[in-house]
């Protein structure tokens, strides 16, 4: 689904960091952070035998990666390192999207792990 989540991507940073100086390097972030999620894929085909939807991995649940940009944030925040929070957006947005745009054709788990809705 490349074809898809690299263009939503792009549009959603692109978006984002329109104001900003380091807005290459932003939009570098927000395509990276946008097919993220698929790289379980190579789980998917390469170790699990396609024995369990792609979307059941803990790439695909919204809360881990909430739960890491968060942990990122405050680690930025204690470090005085202002410069990060912009790319920690940007990233956990275009993640975000990437849930939004699988919930239209997949079953996403948006409250996963405590629960399977």
């Amino acid at each position: 689904m490349f074809i898809a989540h690299l263009p939503a991507g792009y549009l959603l940073s692109d978006r984002l960091s329109q104001t900003r100086s380091n807005r290459r390097s932003l939009i570098a972030v927000g395509l990276f952070a946008s097919a993220l999620p698929d790289f379980d894929l190579l789980w998917f085909y390469f170790v699990d035998g396609r024995n369990t939807p792609h979307h059941a991995f803990v790439f695909h649940w919204p809360l881990f990666w909430i739960g890491l940009a968060a942990t990122a944030w405050i680690l930025a925040r204690l470090l005085h390192w202002r410069s990060a929070e912009p790319y920690i957006f940007v990233a956990l947005a275009s993640l975000l999207l990437h849930m939004v745009l699988d919930s239209v054709a997949a079953e996403i788990h948006w409250l996963k792990p405590f629960s399977d809705l």
